[in-house]
């Protein structure tokens, strides 16, 4: 019987699948300020299509465009309010096929664009890059 368990779990393992990933960042800026910056960033620094976005529900879905390969890539940034802290947000990006490195590099680039332009330390202090990710996988 544990033999038949380990085979099933061994085919399921080697079964072909999209694992889920999504990097998460709280950032002291309000979510006003975190939407329209990430709009900016994706759109004019970064040249990605925007396909779909909502101030409102607080989120961009965009197509990602690797550098190393020019390979696209679905992605979305969710901007989320904290209750207990009107000028800080959550940010979760997430991008199919691709690790999270590269949303931990986009995060980079929206706080030091959100720092370029409205001050601050965003939150993280002198910690290096990348130091307050927090990477969900399923």
């Amino acid at each position: 019987m544990k033999w038949m368990i380990a085979a099933v779990l061994l085919v399921l393992a080697m079964a072909p699948g999209q694992a889920w990933a999504r990097t998460k960042r709280k950032l002291a800026y309000s979510n006003d300020k975190v939407y329209g910056t990430t709009l900016r960033y994706l759109r004019v620094e970064n040249n990605f299509r925007i396909l779909e976005s909502n101030k409102d529900g607080g989120f961009v879905v965009f197509e990602f465009v690797n550098i190393t390969n020019g390979a696209t890539s679905r992605a979305s940034i969710e901007i989320i309010h904290e209750e207990k802290a009107p000028n800080e947000c959550t940010a979760i990006v997430s991008i199919d096929k691709l690790d999270s490195i590269h949303e931990a590099v986009l995060l980079d680039g929206l706080e030091k664009k959100l720092k370029a332009d409205y001050g601050g330390t965003g939150g993280r202090g002198d910690q290096s890059p990348g130091g307050d990710n927090e990477v969900e996988i399923e």
